[in-house]
């Protein structure tokens, strides 16, 4: 159990390092969608979109895609108390 919460703490707070970019173009990796659908979505470059992900990739501490889906599932089924722990320190970033 204790574990569980460290690995959640964990998680949080290498989501709270993403740009606000970056965390949109992982909510939309994590949901499945391609490379240039996120690109058309956000009106930016496919090649933008790999150095995004790839940026998340490294800051998030993963590997491989597969992984990065495993967090984000862990990361719904901790509850809002970890989403709004991560959000509000994204917020807070991009006030300042």
């Amino acid at each position: 159990m204790r574990e569980a919460g460290d690995e959640l703490r964990t998680i949080g707070t290498r989501l709270a390092t993403l740009s606000r970019r970056e965390l949109e173009v992982f909510h939309q990796v994590v949901a499945g969608r391609l490379n240039k659908q996120i690109a058309w979505d956000l009106g930016i470059s496919v090649k933008t979109i790999k150095v995004h992900r790839g940026q998340v990739m490294k800051k998030m501490g993963v590997h491989s895609l597969a992984d990065l889906v495993r967090m984000a599932d862990r990361m719904r089924g901790s509850g809002e108390r970890l989403r709004s722990a991560a959000f509000s320190a994204t917020d807070s970033r991009l006030r300042a």
